[in-house]
């Protein structure tokens, strides 16, 4: 009797119930205009600064994150890629929807031995999409990925895919100065 030996689970996928969602409902962001998104350089999280209308002068930020991040224990170097690139940038324009959408990539784990199988598996996972006015028409993905290089050889030893969610950032109050009679 032969069996067939099923792809290997990815190691750093953590399942939620189908039905939790963590964050805010992307369809927040409908109807608002991105004036500016920035990513962070130490860590995978993306801003956008966003108004209500093109003429608000006030923001609105939202942070694109990945779930389980701790920065105190980064594990596996994670990334976020705008529309498969680390360094593509989102439009400055208004947003016309923006939802979250599951992904299947193909990841895998190479391992230390020279001659040894490469282990490929599907990994699925959720992406942001963001559509925008003309003239930047088209849908815009942001997806985390997970990627190790062998420290001497500089080989892409391990890629696999996370989720993304967004989250409402609050401003802090600015301190009122204060007027002396």
């Amino acid at each position: 009797m032969s069996h067939s030996r099923s792809p290997p689970s990815s190691p750093v996928k953590r399942h939620r119930p189908p039905n939790e969602q963590l964050g805010i409902n992307p369809k927040a962001l409908v109807g608002k205009t991105l004036r500016r998104s920035k990513r962070s350089s130490l860590h995978p999280s993306l801003i956008l600064e966003c108004s209500n209308s093109p003429q608000q002068s006030g923001s609105l930020l939202y942070q694109l994150r990945i779930p389980g991040y701790d920065p105190r224990h980064r594990g596996v170097p994670k990334e976020l890629l705008i529309n498969d690139s680390p360094t593509d940038e989102l439009p400055n324009s208004p947003i016309v929807d923006c939802v979250l959408i599951q992904l299947s990539d193909k990841a895998f784990r190479r391992p230390g031995s020279p001659g040894s199988d490469i282990e490929w598996w599907n990994q699925d996972h959720t992406a942001l999409a963001l559509k925008f006015e003309e003239p930047h028409r088209g849908w815009h993905t942001v997806c985390a990925r997970l990627q190790d290089h062998d420290p001497a050889l500089g080989d892409c030893t391990f890629r696999s895919y996370t989720d993304v969610y967004i989250e409402e950032l609050q401003r802090s109050p600015r301190k009122r100065q204060r007027t002396h009679l």
